[in-house]
């Protein structure tokens, strides 16, 4: 709460944008240990269910096809999120060192976006 709160004053007009993307990413790394384990517990209590779900349809064919669509669902869904866990921070480099050049070629020329801010 306290992180969030600072910040609120980098919302003002005229505020210096580096300040305001430091204290976001203070914000997000401060918050990621907490929801990483989280979800990794909720993901492993989720798979226990299904499992057990499809030990208990031993007897029911269609119980057994629902469960095992639903085993299958889950480790796709897993696969899923480590791609975009792995590619987000590699997309976000990107286009920090991207932001970071201050500069965009347009038709009209090169623009110096620092020059434009300040």
């Amino acid at each position: 709460m306290n992180t969030f709160l600072s910040v609120l004053p980098f919302l003002s007009a005229g505020a210096d944008f580096t300040d305001l993307s430091a204290e976001i990413s203070d914000l997000i790394k401060s918050m990621w240990v907490p929801c990483v384990s989280v979800a990794s517990a909720l993901a492993v209590a989720w798979g226990i269910y299904l499992g057990i779900k499809y030990w208990m349809s031993a007897g029911d064919e269609q119980k057994k096809r629902s469960a095992k669509g639903s085993i299958i669902a889950f480790v796709v869904g897993i696969v899923v999120i480590f791609v975009v866990a792995v590619g987000a921070p590699l997309g976000i480099g990107a286009l920090t060192e991207w932001v970071e050049a201050r500069q965009a070629v347009s038709a009209f020329g090169t623009y110096d976006f620092a020059r434009l801010i300040s």
